[in-house]
């Protein structure tokens, strides 16, 4: 888009006060476009941690069970 108004004004077809604003529009966009995108790679790594929080502490219980069922007697167990 950049290039497009560059080429618009240089054509005349547009005034050097109306490219500025447009090319400041754009910078406004990519910037913006910027932060989102890093909003979102924040959020994804914090799922990421979360989800393997959630396997370790699966993985913890799962070693847990067996040891609590062999300490219970046969006939509790059933």
């Amino acid at each position: 888009m950049r290039a497009g108004y560059q080429e618009l004004a240089a054509k005349g077809l547009m005034t050097l006060d109306e490219l500025g604003g447009r090319l400041e529009q754009l910078d406004k966009s990519r910037n913006t476009a910027h932060k989102e995108l890093e909003a979102l790679k924040s959020r994804r790594e914090s799922v990421e941690a979360l989800e393997q929080d959630r396997y370790t502490l699966l993985k913890s219980y799962a070693g847990l069970v067996p040891k609590k069922l062999d300490a219970v007697l046969p006939e509790k167990r059933h």
